[in-house]
């Protein structure tokens, strides 16, 4: 990517033992080492803003939350403090917002016009909860 001037963005998962920020700052440290600098990182989240805070002086880089198909109050909260911390600039969190609407339509529960409503109304939930709650 970078020979041919492509930006990327990295999705790593965290693993391991301590806490989540301990995780997150060991594996960004592996990654640059690595002399891997992506362009964007899009990470767990984490559960205070100033946790957030503490990662970007390492990542310098833009940083979205990923969902990793967790429950909604779950990324709620990661989306919470991500938005209060001022050194987030979003989220990518497609499982937590498709699945289950996705699943009740192939079962047949809900017709493909129900499916893609409650699918729209849980982004637009994610995204009015980050405008609510974002550092202005």
């Amino acid at each position: 990517c970078g020979d041919q001037n492509i930006g990327f963005l990295l999705e790593p998962l965290l693993h391991g033992k301590g806490t989540p920020l301990d995780r997150a700052k060991a594996m960004v440290r592996d990654y640059l080492r690595m002399g891997i600098k992506p362009d964007v990182w899009k990470l767990e989240g984490l559960t205070k803003a100033s946790e957030w805070k503490k990662l970007a002086k390492i990542v310098k880089a833009p940083m979205i939350v990923l969902g990793r198909g967790q429950s909604k109050a779950e990324v709620e909260r990661w989306v919470v403090e991500a938005a209060k911390s001022g050194v987030v600039d979003g989220f990518a969190i497609g499982r937590t917002i498709f699945m289950g609407p996705l699943l009740d339509y192939t079962k047949k529960k809900c017709t493909r016009a129900q499916a893609v409503d409650r699918i729209a109304k849980n982004y637009l939930h994610f995204v009015n909860l980050w405008h609510k709650t974002a550092i202005k």
